[in-house]
């Protein structure tokens, strides 16, 4: 069986050559003979839950020499040079530097001793009438200079130690203080404060059901780009921060954002699904189905501010009179349980809701004798009923004075069903705070989309994380 490092991330086997030369590789400490060095070796491996079997090795390319070394105070005591815990090159390198000094600077002082003491013992023989026969010079005064050096040695070695041991500490809480997904691991509070996913577990999940699809790597393992997308979509912080944070350039947070946020695009958007008739009517709560038993869907328009557009057109094609301000507007339809299962494309904050429905596409989603749930502000009666569909708004007085009894209490049970999709998109916006905006144009469209706008992403990719979590219907009305 060929040998490979152990080391996360590393691919060197049994033979590799490293610039040339042939990489060496070494076996882990032996529990019995050095657990200390042992204990040392595997903190810095950093391998969750890794317990080394017999013939496991690390190759070379993790020691600053390309190989251990047995004394402590050599920078190679432990092996340092890991894609998860980066230290500087130069850092490492001042480190051996500053250990071949100390040991010179001992030799030296060992071979001035003895060198001393050697001339004083031919001083003594060449002229033995200058010594005071009753205080005679020592014979063993080079083996006294020799312990006193081996007690400094063993004094530094100490102190070595304790630094080692308070250098391993140190990257103990360096690592519950980072910020990458070790920090949110097996703790679910801070897993949806940073995440909005309800568990670390469901984190993992859906780490592992995305991950084959990852392509380009970066520094970060994998998971911790998961995590700042997440992080990105959840909490908004810019991007010159979470760089910051995650110890990347700007550039490099940018680019495994929209790289993360292609993928869960791809992957997740079968979350948001038209559900069958069969289906909607064995689900529907008791209010549906004494008021509105054929409903289908209830919806409604939302609007996500965006920074004001440089090109004059685009600026009042975004225009929202309604929130006077540069929006996009999205069409959202709900489930009378209270799953997202349509959104339409983002368009301008101009176009109305009229509009928005014709263009969307959900009109061909509908069956005859289906019921759509809506406000006021849409009068596409028509449009409904040439599929057969029937579109219910709340009752106009039509110039009478008040409503007849019926149209009241319907208008009232309407009004009742309907929050469900303002709290439904109310969920949505402050569980992924990305949506509150403003939105740079960059997070917009980008000169690269092809078929879908980088905000379509966004806004598909945060509506079908939500629809993971559980159901905003109140119960009671589910029963």
């Amino acid at each position: 069986m060929v040998k490979s490092c152990v080391a996360v991330n590393c691919t060197n086997r049994w033979g590799a050559e490293l610039n040339g030369v042939k990489v060496g590789f070494f076996r882990i400490p032996n529990a019995n003979k050095f657990p200390e060095k042992r204990k040392t070796w595997l903190s810095a491996i950093n391998r969750d839950g890794y317990e080394p079997k017999k013939d496991d090795v690390i190759c070379g390319a993790h020691f600053l020499t390309g190989k251990p070394s047995d004394d402590s105070a050599h920078p190679d005591y432990v092996p340092q040079i890991f894609i998860h815990s980066p230290t500087p090159q130069k850092k490492l390198e001042d480190d051996l530097v500053r250990y071949e000094r100390q040991k010179k600077r001992v030799k030296d002082k060992i071979e001035k001793t003895n060198r001393s003491h050697a001339a004083s013992g031919l001083l003594s023989l060449a002229h033995p009438d200058n010594h005071d026969d009753d205080n005679p010079e020592p014979i063993d005064a080079v083996p006294t200079a020799l312990g006193l050096v081996e007690e400094e040695n063993e004094r530094l070695r100490k102190s070595n130690a304790a630094m080692e041991e308070e250098i391993v500490n140190l990257k103990k809480k360096l690592t519950s203080t980072a910020f990458n997904v070790k920090s949110i691991e097996n703790n679910d509070s801070k897993t949806n404060f940073y995440t909005g996913l309800q568990t670390y577990a469901l984190f993992m999940f859906l780490f592992n059901f995305v991950s084959d699809y990852v392509y380009g790597g970066t520094l970060l393992p994998l998971q911790d780009e998961l995590f700042i997308t997440l992080v990105k979509l959840r909490l908004n912080l810019a991007f010159e921060d979470l760089a910051h944070r995650a110890g990347v350039s700007y550039t490099t947070a940018t680019r495994i954002f929209y790289k993360w946020l292609d993928i869960l695009h791809v992957r997740l958007g079968f979350l948001i699904k038209w559900p069958g008739r069969e289906a909607l009517r064995g689900s529907l709560p008791n209010m549906f189905r004494k008021y509105f038993p054929k409903a289908s869907c209830i919806i409604d328009c939302t609007e996500v501010f965006i920074d004001r557009p440089s090109r004059l057109v685009t600026r009042a094609q975004t225009w929202s009179n309604y929130k006077k301000h540069n929006t996009l507007k999205v069409l959202v339809a709900v489930t009378p349980t209270g799953s997202i299962s349509f959104l339409s494309r983002a368009w301008g904050g101009k176009i109305s809701d009229k509009d928005i429905v014709q263009q969307s596409g959900i009109l061909d989603k509908l069956m005859h004798g289906d019921q759509v749930l809506a406000d006021r502000g849409f009068v596409n009666e028509e449009d409904f009923a040439v599929r057969g569909a029937t579109l219910v708004i709340p009752s106009f007085t039509k110039g009478r004075k008040q409503l007849p009894a019926k149209d009241l209490e319907e208008s009232r049970c309407l009004a009742s069903v309907r929050i469900e999709v303002e709290r439904c998109i109310g969920l949505l916006k402050s569980k992924y705070q990305i949506l509150k905006g403003p939105l740079p144009i960059n997070l917009v469209k980008r000169s690269d989309d092809i078929d879908f706008a980088t905000a379509d992403k966004i806004i598909c990719v945060c509506a079908s994380l939500t629809n993971l979590g559980e159901s905003i219907v109140n119960k009671d009305k589910a029963k």
